[in-house]
């Protein structure tokens, strides 16, 4: 596949059980992949992403965990970005 490498852009929330993620992307993202925050899960991974189709998931803390600390955790790549 030739990929354009997207720009994928992430809003996060505090929810009741962790943190509400809603990623966004400007080019199709091919297995988009979050990583990087290993106290707890993500409700969903390994996404394809389509421009004008906001994904939201959620991630599932085990402990108490500040925003600012999950933000500076988390990580986000796509296909595009592993080669």
């Amino acid at each position: 596949l030739n990929l354009e490498k997207p720009n994928i852009s992430s809003d996060i929330k505090e929810s009741k059980n962790g943190f509400t993620i809603k990623l966004a992307t400007d080019k199709v993202a091919k297995d988009v992949y979050l990583y990087g925050v290993t106290d707890g899960f993500f409700s969903d991974n390994y996404l394809n992403m389509i421009p004008g189709r906001p994904v939201e998931l959620e991630f599932r803390t085990k402990g108490k965990m500040k925003l600012d600390e999950f933000r500076s955790l988390l990580k986000i790549r796509s296909l595009k970005d592993a080669f």
